[in-house]
């Protein structure tokens, strides 16, 4: 239902036909045409002023009832915002307890300077599959053989390239 304004109502002409019956039945009690008039347009005024005033206090209640509405939607939208950021505050201490952390350096050590050789992989596969395997394999000068055989030179290895349009190794 469309509530409007009251206030933009104009009086009714009482002095038209229409109202002829009303005006008769009154002039029973008075003698005044005028005067009839006059109380009708009195009564239609005191209840236009009543309905006027009725409107604009139901108009300023639902004016503060929209203000006290909008207020808890803001508060439910800031204590929605306050949840949201305590959540992602919380990931993202999580995602910082996860983070692998680097040691503190402590400058006292010393790095040495030897390298120690490592056996050969025939050794170490011997080992793993729980074979017999001699210990001298495991000795300083087996370890350094196994490091000068294992490793290759740019001469031990080949590659395929393109020479006048022939493929060449």
């Amino acid at each position: 239902m469309v509530d409007l304004d009251p206030s933009n109502e104009v009086c009714l002409d009482f002095a038209s036909d229409f109202y002829q019956p009303i005006r008769e039945a009154l002039l029973a009690n008075t003698e005044d045409k005028q005067q009839v008039l006059n109380n009708l347009v009195q009564m239609w005024t005191t209840e236009h002023v009543q309905r006027v005033t009725a409107w604009t206090e139901r108009q300023h209640l639902e004016a503060l009832l929209a203000d006290k509405a909008e207020e808890v939607r803001l508060a439910q939208v800031r204590e929605a915002q306050c949840l949201a950021d305590d959540e992602t505050a919380r990931e993202r201490i999580e995602l910082e307890k996860k983070k692998p952390k680097m040691n503190d350096f402590n400058d006292k050590v010393k790095v040495g300077n030897i390298i120690i050789p490592c056996p050969s992989q025939y050794a170490i596969l011997k080992q793993n599959f729980f074979d017999f395997i001699e210990l001298w394999y495991f000795s300083p000068e087996e370890c350094r053989d196994a490091a000068k055989s294992s490793s290759s030179t740019m001469e031990d290895t080949f590659g395929i390239s393109k020479v006048d349009d022939i493929l060449t190794m």
